[in-house]
This record gives C-alpha cells, sequence and structure tokens, in this order.
C-alpha cells in the first residue's frame, strides 16, 4: 500500500512540475528547447532571461511572476527527488526480502 501511494504522489508531483514548467515557458516566452537546455536546480530567472536573450529570442516581461514560479518549480524538483529516493529505498528492501 505504501508503494502504490508513493507512486500516486509522485505521479501527481510529475504531473505538476509539467504543469508549471509550460506556465514558466508561457510567462518567460521562451522556446521549450531553451528552457530544457538552461533549467536547473539553481537556476534564476535573470539566468534564464539571458539564455533566451542570446539565443535570439525575445523574453516577455513577467519577471516577478517567473520568479514565484520558479521558486515553485525548485520545492517541485526537491519534493520530486524525495518521493524518488523514497520509491527507490522500498523497492530495494522488497528486492532483499524476496533474495532471502
Amino acid at each position: 500500500m505504501t508503494v502504490a501511494l508513493d507512486n500516486y504522489q509522485l505521479t501527481d508531483a510529475l504531473i505538476a512540475r509539467r504543469r508549471l514548467k509550460r506556465r514558466l515557458i508561457d510567462t518567460l516566452e521562451i522556446d521549450e528547447d531553451s528552457f530544457n537546455d538552461n533549467y536547473s536546480l539553481r537556476s534564476n530567472v535573470n539566468d534564464l532571461y539571458a539564455e533566451a536573450r542570446n539565443s535570439g529570442t525575445n523574453p516577455g516581461l513577467g519577471r516577478s511572476k517567473a520568479k514565484e514560479l520558479l521558486a515553485k518549480m525548485e520545492k517541485l524538483d526537491e519534493r520530486i527527488k524525495a518521493l524518488e529516493q523514497k520509491t527507490y529505498n522500498v523497492k530495494r528492501i522488497f528486492a532483499s526480502f524476496e533474495t532471502e
């Protein structure tokens, strides 16, 4: 039951991240490839804007909204990492029981 619940939470978090990513891309008015190439947990809005300008895209003016969305994205990424680690640990425990 715990594994199913964790997988459900992980799936929900991944769906929420995809929606948030779409909103962030729309707010910044950059293309998805540029976002994927330049986003990391340490990203900030100014870095994403600079990369968008360097790639020839003229980013939108929603910086404050983008900062808010980026902060939410970072929290979601951390939550997803924690859920993935928890799922991995549970699978490892079950695997050790199966071998005994």
